[in-house]
């Protein structure tokens, strides 16, 4: 029996047209055309081309031509509306400037033709740069080949100076544009590296140090600057202390410093240390030496210059002080020995730790040609007799030619006076000023008589006293000239 179909779904097997019955289809052998066509026509449902209704993209997010075009037909008659920047260059500015233009304005001053820029905005000229170039922080090739290199003659803050040998040399004094063998100028051989190993080519070893160092220290600025504050000769050694202590008794020995030396230790001669009988000169070189520690006899270690009987010492040319922060230093100088005090100047006049600037309790002290300031009611100079029994053979302080800014004492201890051989005492405890500038002389010690004093002033014996009118136009000339 036929069928009628009257519309067609759908399915996911298959889609059929709409026919007037299955006879029909059998008879004109379509049937099984329309049944493979339709497996095609469900392919093209799932492809996503715009006959699958099931599928059809959303549009909706997409930019409509004509308004894009608008859009960007508006942009261009913006940027065509820009006014466009010019530039002028001139040798002086206008009143005025035109918009929208930049002025490079010449500066004949500066090498490179470079040029100011200006822009005229609101009636105003503003300075918006200028055209040189600063090229001072940058190297130069020839400066990159300088560049210091450690530890070769390449270091150009270390490179020894090697002066140029000429060829030619004559034995001939006239001989025009030649030298003498005897001209040839040294030429310093510097090591590269120190090594450890004796037997290393073109080396030194670290023992060797010291003594290259001091080879090359030509001047007594070099010296210094490398440490060594006095020598003997040509050597040099470290301090001024080394050298007091190394020397031998009975071998006099001369000592330079090269330097100021503002952290001086005490110098010390200690007849318990074996120093019984050493001759030193110092020679201050037109230096300053400051002590800033105190040494002395057990019990009194308050000396910045501590010098026992039997020696012989000499200080010249230069300044000597102590540390005002030290308290321990109550004395500049001790002396007990021969000592000779020669253009000098002891400035004590800030440190009024200082009680003494030179006291003189044994041997003989002569200052000349100096200048000897303490501070305010301090003793810059004492001449005084029997401190103990080892020194009653006396005392004597010659001053001559001299600046004694302060009081100068003399007197004797009370225990000397009754000590057989001293019943004149004074007779060995000689004073004598000669040509110098003094303010008074005091008697400190237990004997009171005036009269027993041995004072000689510009050759007449005097007693205690004021002197500073007496001595005022004194000395002759000014000391340490």
């Amino acid at each position: 029996m036929g069928y009628q179909i009257a519309h067609v779904h759908s399915t996911s097997e298959e889609v059929l047209p709409k026919v007037k019955s299955k006879d029909e289809g059998k008879e004109n052998g379509k049937w099984a055309a329309v049944k493979n066509g339709a497996a095609d026509l469900a392919k093209v449902a799932k492809t996503g081309e715009y006959s699958d209704l099931n599928n059809v993209p959303d549009l909706s997010t997409y930019a409509d031509k004509e308004e894009t075009e608008q859009a960007i037909q508006n942009v261009l008659d913006a940027i065509g509306d820009i006014a466009q920047f010019k530039t002028a260059v001139v040798d002086e500015l206008p009143a005025e400037g035109e918009a929208s233009t930049i002025y490079f304005l010449r500066n004949g001053e500066e090498e490179g033709n470079a040029c100011k820029e200006y822009i005229f905005i609101d009636g105003s000229w503003e300075l918006i740069g200028d055209t040189s170039i600063d090229l001072s922080p940058y190297v130069t090739w020839n400066s990159i080949g300088a560049a210091a290199q450690s530890n070769d003659y390449e270091d150009l803050d270390n490179l020894p100076v090697i002066p140029s040998v000429p060829i030619a040399l004559s034995e001939f004094a006239n001989d025009v544009g030649f030298i003498t063998a005897d001209d040839i100028p040294e030429i310093p051989q510097v090591p590269e590296v120190v090594s450890a190993f004796e037997n290393d080519a073109r080396y030194i070893t670290i023992d060797e140090v010291d003594a290259y160092i001091k080879s090359r220290c030509k001047t007594d600025e070099a010296a210094a600057g490398m440490g060594y504050m006095a020598k003997v000769g040509d050597e040099l050694y470290d301090s001024v202390v080394e050298v007091v202590n190394a020397s031998v008794n009975d071998e006099p020995v001369e000592i330079k410093m090269t330097g100021d030396v503002a952290d001086g230790s005490a110098l010390l001669l200690m007849n318990a240390e074996g120093d019984t009988s050493k001759d030193i000169t110092l020679d201050f070189n037109g230096h300053e030496y400051t002590a800033v520690t105190a040494g002395g006899s057990a019990g009194t270690q308050t000396q910045a210059l501590h010098l026992e009987k039997g020696n012989k010492v000499t200080i010249k040319g230069g300044s000597l002080s102590a540390l005002a922060e030290n308290p321990n230093i109550k004395m500049l100088i001790q002396n007990y020995s021969e000592l000779v005090l020669e253009n000098m100047k002891l400035d004590c006049s800030d440190n009024a730790n200082i009680s003494y600037v030179v006291s003189n309790n044994f041997g003989s002290c002569t200052i000349k040609n100096c200048h000897i300031i303490p501070a305010e009611n301090k003793v810059a100079v004492d001449c005084w007799f029997g401190l103990s029994q080892a020194y009653d053979e006396g005392v004597h302080v010659v001053i001559e030619d001299s600046i004694i800014d302060g009081t100068i004492e003399y007197g004797a201890q009370r225990q000397a006076l009754s000590r057989s051989g001293n019943e004149e005492w004074w007779k060995k405890a000689v004073l004598e000023i000669s040509n110098s500038r003094i303010h008074k002389i005091v008697n400190s010690g237990a004997d009171s008589d005036p009269n027993h004093c041995t004072i000689i002033l510009d050759g007449e014996a005097v007693s205690f006293g004021d002197y500073s009118v007496q001595t005022a136009d004194k000395p002759e000339h000014n000391p340490l000239t």
